[in-house]
């Protein structure tokens, strides 16, 4: 049985300002008699103004930190992604392979093009997420040129462009066209690289006979040892505890050699992604609508 907990965003504390005594004239004060003139507001102690200042100058550093304190997120790339670029023009989605992806479309040329747009939902739902597609393949021409795929007024967050390479050969390239589609982009794949180390550490467990999941060490051990495996196990560090992170561009992973593992990344817009699976295969991730998107 599978348990789901959705993590919600985190928010900041924010800062809770209270108004502070008002400094009035002290009662009892009166007219200077033989000047005529009105009475002077009393001077405030020493230690009353120092107060003052000491409390305006902690208020101004608070105000001062607040903005720098609620970091916002980095923007993502959008428009291009493996030396492919997607701009609307006219209405079309029009594809461009620059020189970086020169050779890649030399071996499509002639082909055909596939391609997937999306739009997504402002809120995901476990395993729904897209309000809007459009699909179609349009003919590659033998000399490298803009190929429109598109028409129409409707919005669309990212395209998944698909090439064959071979008989058995498929190559997928996921382009965002907008700031939500980057961030989709990037942790729909973040996400399939967890389940890769949680799919790799449970055939660790089968080959060596372990009675639970390896240990972090254990782990990254086994995959060095296998040559097509290296690379996962570069990406890979381990943890001292299930609540920890990695360094950008890291995976990270914990198990306490039992029934309890948890697998870590986080995403170039700087969110915690995680997925950890305790006793009885319970569940309790926040890319549940990656790990359940319909196919």
């Amino acid at each position: 049985m599978l348990s789901f907990a959705r993590a919600e965003p985190e928010s900041g504390h924010g800062i809770d300002l209270h108004r502070g005594d008002v400094l009035t004239p002290r009662p009892g004060v009166t007219r200077d008699e033989g000047a005529g003139r009105p009475p002077r507001p009393p001077r405030p102690s020493a230690t009353r103004a120092l107060a003052v200042a000491v409390a305006l100058g902690l208020l101004s550093l608070t105000l001062g930190a607040g903005p720098s304190a609620a970091q916002t997120p980095p923007r993502l790339p959008v428009g291009q992604a493996d030396g492919i670029r997607i701009d609307r023009e006219h209405g079309h989605l029009v594809v461009r392979f620059t020189r970086r992806a020169a050779r890649l479309y030399r071996g499509i040329a002639g082909e055909s093009l596939s391609y997937s747009c999306y739009g997504l939902a402002h809120r995901f739902e476990l395993g729904v997420h897209v309000e809007r597609q459009d699909s179609g393949s349009v003919p590659v021409p033998k000399r490298r040129r803009p190929i429109r795929i598109f028409k129409g007024g409707r919005r669309f967050d990212y395209c998944s462009l698909r090439v064959r390479l071979g008989p058995h050969r498929t190559r997928t390239v996921n382009v965002p066209l907008t700031q939500r589609g980057a961030i989709f982009v990037d942790e729909q794949a973040a996400t399939f690289r967890m389940s890769a180390i949680l799919a790799l550490a449970s055939l660790t467990a089968a080959l060596e006979d372990l009675r639970g999941f390896p240990t972090g060490d254990d782990l990254i051990a086994a995959l060095s040892k296998t040559s097509f495996l290296t690379a996962d196990a570069e990406h890979l560090v381990a943890l001292a505890a299930p609540g920890d992170s990695p360094p950008p561009g890291k995976i990270g992973y914990w198990s306490d050699g039992a029934e309890n593992i948890a697998v870590v990344t986080v995403s170039a817009s700087g969110r915690r992604l995680y997925i950890h699976e305790g006793p009885d295969q319970a569940l309790t991730t926040n890319v549940a609508p990656y790990l359940f998107r319909p196919r």
